[in-house]
């Protein structure tokens, strides 16, 4: 979820009018397990997937532009979301039923252009950066022209971004996925680095 812990009234009106996003989705879920009476476990997420930064979308080929609206956020490599779902789940530590759970790497706490800084860095590249709305617009064009998403949907992230940002104090680095690994998450830096043929595939079309 998204700020699961906020008031719903709290939500802003554009993105409830939206229907099922991110941030709308937790407390429903919530609400019909709590009623189950189910020995549950909540994971929030409380960071960006670092895979996101994969997708071709974001990016403008042969121009050597990243786009997407700047906020700040913590990090955290999806795999060790798995990873940690299934030591809790094989775990005897029956203290962790009914809790809720925030996880994020608890060393990446980032604005948008913070992490072109790292990318720029690590993959020796120049890249340039467009955090505005009209880029957004431009990135989803093709999709909604190809009615692959809702007509409303870059409209919709942009109010989503900006309800990110308005509550970034509700983002709070911690040791929960370190603890639970037994080992320190991976970092931003070190997954770009992993990726980089992928993320400059993207960039400049190098392979």
């Amino acid at each position: 979820g998204v700020f699961p812990a906020i008031d719903a009234r709290h939500i802003p009106q554009a993105l409830s009018d939206f229907g099922f996003g991110l941030e709308t989705q937790h407390p429903i879920a919530r609400r019909i397990l709590d009623d189950s009476g189910l020995p549950v476990t909540y994971f929030n997420i409380g960071a960006s997937f670092m895979d996101n930064l994969l997708k071709p979308a974001s990016y403008s080929l042969g121009k050597r532009t990243f786009a997407w609206p700047n906020r700040k956020v913590p990090y955290i490599d999806p795999r060790e979301i798995g990873e940690a779902a299934a030591r809790i789940l094989l775990s005897d530590n029956a203290r962790h039923i009914h809790q809720l759970h925030t996880l994020n790497n608890g060393a990446d706490h980032l604005y948008q252009h913070e992490v072109i800084e790292i990318m720029r860095d690590v993959l020796q590249v120049d890249i340039a950066y467009d955090p505005s709305r009209e880029a957004l617009q431009a990135i989803f064009a093709p999709a909604v022209a190809a009615g692959a998403v809702p007509t409303a949907m870059p409209d919709y992230l942009w109010e989503f971004f900006r309800y990110e940002d308005a509550n970034d104090v509700a983002w709070v680095l911690n040791q929960f996925l370190e603890n639970i690994l037994g080992r320190k998450p991976n970092t931003l830096r070190s997954w770009v680095r992993e990726h980089g043929k992928v993320l400059l595939k993207n960039l400049i079309g190098q392979t």
